[in-house]
């Protein structure tokens, strides 16, 4: 099988484990497995290259369109690489891994890419060295670590803790003091500003009344990111009988940094300035009217480019 560290870097995302455990016993297109996702399609392409380069799926042109569907040998392959077997005793690579199996306790789950991740990625558990073991040992060239920058927004606001957190969880106050319909259902949310841009993600982990892990990306063909998820850490922390909201958002390039800072300043500015009113229900807030995009060269940079 192709590099094991491609695999198993490919199964830590969920989504790309829901895709393929959509094209497990079917061909599908890209626009037809993008159809499933709340992502663009930019994104769902670049799951399915990061797919295709680990060799877990292959794709057949058929006309103009290319169809994809998941490669089950490379399963059999990873099960030989790792010596073990998948959670609750089945084999990764076993015919027992149909579509129902693979939807429900397989790929298409949280348990095999945890148990994969805890187990083998970077090595197993009885591989790991620690930090005063000898640096020259060959075991940690295994594991690959890098530092990724990161972009940090932040605003005090005017709610407690609890309001300030229940303004990103709750729909209705979302809309309100983001000035747009914002839709949050089993975790997904959505939501196109006024000027265009769609914006798609989920939330990954929620522990209230402090903590949010999200995925999210955005298609609108005049920014200059491409397509791809971007994980943002959002922590509530109590200030009194306010809240102070700080936003870890990690980046891959000064470029997209630069965007990030504009578009979480833009994010948080509005929810500093319409938290209160949005989270009381008697406080009349109108959603603001469909705009054109400002000129890039004179706004500042960010989803209000």
């Amino acid at each position: 099988m192709r590099d094991i560290q491609k695999v198993l870097a490919a199964l830590t995302s969920p989504v790309r484990r829901e895709i393929l455990g959509l094209i497990w016993d079917q061909e599908l297109s890209a626009g037809e497995i993008a159809a499933a996702f709340p992502v663009t399609k930019p994104t769902i392409s670049q799951h399915l290259a990061v797919l295709r380069e680990a060799g877990l799926a292959e794709s057949t042109a058929v006309g103009t369109s290319r169809r994809y569907r998941a490669r089950r040998d490379a399963l059999r392959g990873l099960r030989a690489a790792l010596g073990g077997e998948a959670p609750g005793g089945e084999a990764l690579g076993s015919e027992a891994l149909g579509s129902e199996a693979l939807g429900n306790a397989a790929l298409g789950s949280e348990a095999l890419g945890n148990a994969v991740l805890s187990n083998a990625v970077l090595g197993s558990a009885g591989k790991w060295t620690n930090a005063d073991d000898d640096p020259r040992a060959p075991d940690r060239a295994s594991s690959d670590v890098r530092t990724k920058p990161v972009v940090v927004a932040s605003a005090d606001v005017d709610t407690s803790q609890a309001v300030t957190f229940a303004a990103f969880t709750d729909p209705v106050v979302y809309s309100r003091w983001l000035g747009v319909p914002v839709t949050l259902q089993d975790g997904r949310f959505a939501c196109t500003m006024e000027w265009g841009t769609s914006v798609r993600g989920r939330y990954e982990l929620v522990c209230p009344p402090e903590l949010i892990v999200m995925r999210w990306d955005f298609e609108d063909d005049n920014i200059p990111v491409p397509g791809g998820e971007m994980t943002g850490y959002l922590r509530i922390h109590p200030l009194g009988e306010r809240a102070y909201v700080e936003v870890h958002q990690l980046v891959d390039t000064p470029a997209q940094a630069a965007f990030m800072e504009g578009a979480w300043a833009l994010v948080l500015g509005r929810l500093k300035a319409g938290v209160a009113r949005a989270s009381d229900p008697a406080e009349p807030m109108l959603p603001r009217p469909p705009r054109p995009k400002r000129n890039p060269s004179t706004a500042p940079p960010g989803l209000i480019s």
